[in-house]
C-alpha cells in the first residue's frame, strides 16, 4: 500500500492548498472535480466503488442527500455500549474535545466539560472499528460522496453538565469545512435524553442553495414578489456570504434569528446512531444534569486539513486483521487510522 498512499498524500497536499480559503458555494463546485481524480487513482490501483456491497434503506441516502441528516436507529447493541465503556475505564482522557486541542495531560477526576481520549485507545477499544467498517455504512458513505470512503478521524468523548450554553464551539450551531464533501456518524454511547445533550442539526443546511431557503424562511414573508426582492439585495447577499465562509460559528441570537426552530434535537438510548453532513449547521445541546459519551467516525474524500489540525497519525492495532477484513479496499479506507504494521 506504500504507493498508493504517496500518490494520495502527494495528491491531498494540492486538494487541501486548494481548499484554502474559499466558501461553501465553490467548495459545492469542487467537489466533483476532486472526487472523479480521486476515483481516477483508485482505478489505476484496482479499488474500485462497490455500492451494493450491503444493503441498505435508500430512504436513508435520501434524507441525507436532502436534509443532510439521517436516523440509523439502533446501532450497537447494549452489550457492546457495555463494553467500550468498560474498555474506556482504565483509559486516560484529556480535557478537550479532541486529544489534539488538549495540553497534553491526563485528566485527574471529572471536573473538565470537556473529556476525550487518544487515537490509540479508542482504535483499541471493542467494536469501534468494526462499526466504522461495517459494509452498510460504507456503502452509504460511497454512494453519498461518489467515492470510496477514508476514515479520516475517530473520536469518543464526553460533554459533562455546565451553566452556561452556546458558549463553546460545539456547544453553539456551526458548521465544518473538513473537506470537499464528508459525513460525520455519531453513535451514542450513554442513553440521550433533553436534559443530557442531544445532538441539533439545522435541517438543510448542509448545501448552499438549502441555506438560501432557510435565510428566506426566516424573514417570514407571505409575498413571494417581496421575498425574492430581498434575496436580490446586497444586504440578503452579505449575510448568505458570511454564512457560507468558514466555519461560521452563530451566536445564539443569531441562530434564533436565522435558523429559527429548522432544527431537530435527536435523542435515543446507548447505541442509537445518526449521520449527517457536517457542512450544514449543528451543535451539541449543553448537556444538563448526566454527561454525555459520544462515539464518532468522519469519513471524506482523502487526507484533508482536519487530519492535519488534529496531527491524526495511523496508530498500531493489535490484530486488526480479525476485525477488519485485511483487503486492499479496507487499508485504503484506514490508511490514516490504522497502522497495518501493528
Amino acid at each position: 500500500m506504500s504507493a498508493i498512499n504517496q500518490n494520495f498524500s502527494d495528491a491531498a497536499r494540492r486538494w487541501r492548498a486548494l481548499s484554502q480559503n474559499i466558501d461553501q458555494g465553490e467548495r459545492e463546485r469542487l467537489a466533483p472535480l476532486v472526487i472523479a481524480e480521486i476515483n481516477k487513482l483508485l482505478d489505476e490501483f484496482g479499488i474500485n466503488r462497490n455500492e451494493q456491497s450491503a444493503p441498505f434503506n435508500p430512504s436513508v441516502l435520501q434524507h441525507l442527500t436532502e436534509k443532510g441528516v439521517a436516523e440509523l436507529g439502533a446501532l450497537l447493541r447494549p452489550e457492546q455500549t457495555l463494553d467500550i465503556k468498560a474498555h474506556l475505564q482504565s483509559c486516560p482522557t484529556y480535557g478537550a474535545h479532541v486529544a489534539a486541542q488538549s495540553n497534553g495531560l491526563a485528566l485527574e477526576g471529572n471536573a473538565s466539560e470537556f473529556a476525550c481520549y487518544r487515537l490509540p485507545d479508542i482504535a483499541a477499544t471493542p467494536h469501534v472499528i468494526e462499526i466504522a467498517n461495517d459494509p452498510a455504512l460504507i456503502s452509504l458513505a460511497e454512494q453519498y460522496l461518489g467515492c470510496v470512503p477514508t476514515i479520516y478521524s475517530l473520536n469518543i468523548w464526553w460533554s459533562r453538565p455546565a451553566r452556561d450554553e452556546g458558549t463553546r464551539t460545539t456547544q453553539s450551531f456551526h458548521r465544518d469545512i473538513d473537506d470537499y464533501k464528508f459525513l460525520s456518524l455519531f453513535i451514542y454511547l450513554s442513553d440521550v435524553t433533553m436534559e443530557t445533550g442531544p445532538h441539533q442539526y439545522a435541517i438543510g443546511t448542509h448545501t448552499k442553495e438549502g441555506l438560501v431557503r432557510i435565510l428566506a424562511q426566516s424573514l417570514n414573508l407571505e409575498d413571494t414578489g417581496e421575498l425574492k426582492k430581498i434575496q436580490r439585495s446586497q444586504e440578503f447577499k452579505k449575510v448568505l456570504a458570511s454564512l457560507n465562509k468558514g466555519q461560521s460559528d452563530l451566536a445564539p441570537e443569531h441562530a434564533e434569528s436565522i435558523i429559527g426552530d429548522n432544527y431537530k434535537s435527536y435523542i435515543g438510548p446507548a447505541g442509537t446512531g445518526l449521520i449527517i453532513s457536517p457542512a450544514g449547521f449543528h451543535k451539541g445541546l449543553t448537556p444538563r444534569s448526566d454527561s454525555r459519551l459520544m462515539l464518532w467516525v468522519r469519513y471524506g474524500t482523502h487526507e484533508n486539513p482536519a487530519v492535519i489540525k488534529d496531527r491524526t497519525t495511523p496508530v498500531r492495532v493489535a490484530n486488526w486483521q480479525t476485525r477488519v477484513p485485511d483487503t486492499p479496499k479496507n487499508r485504503y479506507m484506514n490508511r490514516l487510522i490504522i497502522n497495518p504494521g501493528g
